[in-house]
């Protein structure tokens, strides 16, 4: 429920190293891949939608106002002592806002390192489809569908032609 009016400033830690992820971020002509490229986006995205979904890269969502407000006012910062355990997938999230109050996270692991479960990677599909509409909920069932039974399917071409508009 934060808003980005509240923020007086947002700092994210991390182990350090030559990730391509941690440099600052800047809108050039690919909005979207310099959304998806940047931990300062997805960071300052997530905390002021709640969430982080596949509409969230799209050109008017990365040039939103208020997350290029956000992201002015928050900084990328190394720090060794996350180094520990599992590397480059330790952060540290902190949020000050205008009255002072600071909201602190630490994450000592990658989620991308763990196997997503099921329900995570059903989640995900829906939202594609549900984003870029090229497929009808219909035909993304049917998909679904085959790969529960993909040991029956004769050939390929059962699914290329579901993937067609």
């Amino acid at each position: 429920g934060i808003k980005a009016g509240d923020i007086r400033e947002v700092e994210l830690a991390h182990a350090g190293g030559g990730v391509h992820y941690a440099q600052p971020f800047r809108v050039g002509p690919a909005p979207q891949a310099n959304g998806i490229f940047s931990y300062q986006y997805t960071t300052v995205s997530a905390l002021l939608r709640g969430r982080l979904k596949i509409r969230d890269f799209d050109a008017e969502a990365v040039t939103a106002p208020e997350i290029l407000e956000t992201i002015a006012k928050s900084k990328l910062v190394i720090d060794p002592a996350l180094a520990g355990g599992a590397g480059m997938g330790s952060f540290r999230l902190r949020v000050t806002t205008k009255d002072g109050q600071v909201y602190e996270k630490v994450q000592n692991d990658n989620p991308s390192y763990k196997y997503p479960t099921r329900e995570e990677i059903l989640a995900k599909f829906w939202d594609q489809v549900d984003a870029h509409q090229s497929v009808s909920r219909a035909k993304a069932q049917k998909i679904l569908d085959m790969i529960d039974r993909i040991e029956d399917v004769k050939q390929m071409k059962e699914y290329t032609q579901l993937l067609m508009p």
